[in-house]
């Protein structure tokens, strides 16, 4: 049986798709939006806001054409979930602790998902279909999705992890571009589009191609830096490469910490339990541990057996579920 926290939606159309969204979750938005009056989203996010929003209408019409239709479905104005779906990128630095690992030739994937607590509940595990497209993911409720590990029928696994850029500018929302991706037929394609968008800030994004075939290209605002690494890689939340000194955040310790854990434990043959145990990580304690109090999902996509092992907290008690791969 699959998570009580699993979806699926069928949909011809991009706006079609977000009706179907919205009209799933729409109560918990105006819930959410009723809890926050006075808070976020408020006049000034919405306000600011908007400035993201001509970059995204002109690079990515489509994906306004969806949350317009999710705005629809759940009965919210657009501008207030446009507000939402932006996250972090209006309201400033909030700590994020997600691991992602690749080894096996690249046919064996892990990522631990973390975020605040309270946004276990926001969740989901989505199969989405658009037109001949579909997408596994882990999705956050209220927001385009593909922000943190994805799978698509094209065959490319994209991993997506928080980094903390100092240069920012107004463009095309990191959220945005983190959902373009996870729709990916075209790395080496898509990675040279990506370099001559506008984008507002930057995540660091590993894809990985149903063949093996691994990039990670880091972001800032203005600049971005496309590697083909060695496997086994492992990636936290600081920048890798030389674009380090760009680095926003002054304390990397608890990052830094789980990538130091993560390498040592990463080989480059693993069975699916040995990436299970490393993704159960908790050996430097409650806060800086791979496994840790933010953990809220872990995924492990096995991509010889076409199997994604799934892992929610807000359903712990179930444990470890396997979901089939069968539209790769």
């Amino acid at each position: 049986m699959p998570h009580a926290s699993y979806l699926e939606v069928t949909a011809g159309s991009n706006r079609e798709l977000g009706l179907a969204l919205g009209r799933r979750f729409g109560e918990s938005l105006r819930r959410e939006l009723k809890e926050r009056s006075g808070s976020l989203p408020g006049a000034a996010e919405v306000a600011a806001g908007r400035a993201y929003l001509t970059f995204t209408a002109t690079a990515f019409p489509q994906y306004i054409q969806e949350l317009e239709g999710y705005a629809e479905g759940a009965e919210v104005p657009f501008e207030l979930l446009w507000a939402r779906s932006l996250e972090d990128e209006l309201w400033g630095m909030r700590a994020e602790k997600c691991t992602s690992v690749v080894t096996n030739r690249g046919k064996l994937i892990g990522h631990s998902e973390d975020w605040l607590p309270d946004s276990q509940d926001g969740l989901w595990i989505l199969k989405k279909t658009i037109g001949g497209l579909t997408i596994l993911e882990l999705y956050y409720q209220h927001t385009l999705g593909g922000q943190a590990v994805s799978i698509n029928s094209r065959g490319f696994v994209q991993l997506v992890n928080t980094l903390w850029p100092r240069d920012r500018q107004l463009g095309i929302p990191k959220n945005v571009i983190a959902r373009w991706l996870s729709e990916t037929a075209d790395p080496v394609g898509d990675l040279e589009k990506l370099a001559k968008l506008r984008r507002s800030g930057g995540y660091s994004h590993t894809l990985v191609s149903r063949e093996g075939k691994v990039w990670n290209v880091e972001c800032t605002a203005r600049n971005q830096l496309v590697t083909r690494p060695r496997l086994p890689y492992v990636h936290a939340n600081h920048y890798l490469t030389e674009l380090k000194v760009r680095e926003a955040a002054e304390d990397l310790s608890s990052s830094q910490r789980r990538y130091a854990a993560a390498v040592t434990r990463a080989k480059e043959e693993m069975g699916r339990a040995e990436m299970e145990a490393l993704l159960e990580d908790q050996s430097m304690g409650p806060i800086n541990s791979i496994f840790n109090a933010r953990t809220i999902g872990k995924v492990i996509i096995d991509l010889e057996q076409k199997i994604a092992r799934i892992w929610l907290k807000r359903e712990a008690e179930k444990g470890w579920i396997d979901y089939q791969l069968d539209f790769l």
